[in-house]
């Protein structure tokens, strides 16, 4: 994801009827309208002051040109999983979890390797079992 250009387009959108104000990583969305503030440059800085108060509350430092957030995955609830060996990981796609995967490097020059082990047909406990003898296999 590349650093915003202009800092004072940040988390901000512009529409036909006001400017909407969009932090993803904390779930805050705020609309706010130029009939409201009388002109588009009021309506502007009523948002920015919004953003930055929020940002300052939430973050505890001003916003910046070269940082950026991704949103924190959410686990299910009420869900424990076991800790995992070095080298081993979760795998989830949309949210749900679906592979215990295996990471590994023969040749450190190279990229690593992934192998997964689809929870779906084998089972947790089984995949993850699957996965250690794989990991020790591959270990010497």
């Amino acid at each position: 994801m590349p650093a915003c250009k202009n800092i004072d387009e940040k988390y901000l959108r512009d529409l036909s009827w006001g400017i909407v104000v969009r932090i993803p990583q904390i779930d805050i969305e705020k609309n706010f309208h130029y009939r409201k503030y009388g002109s588009i440059k009021n309506t502007r800085n009523e948002a920015i002051k919004f953003r930055d108060e929020i940002y300052k509350k939430h973050f505890g430092r001003s916003i910046s040109k070269r940082t950026f957030h991704t949103k924190k995955r959410k686990s299910k609830k009420n869900t424990k999983l076991k800790e995992l060996d070095p080298g081993l990981s979760y795998g989830y796609s949309r949210g749900k979890l679906l592979y215990v995967v295996l990471t590994y490097s023969e040749d450190p020059e190279k990229p690593a390797q992934k192998i997964r082990f689809n929870i779906k047909k084998l089972g947790l406990e089984s995949a993850i079992d699957q996965a250690k003898t794989e990991l020790s296999k591959r270990r010497g």
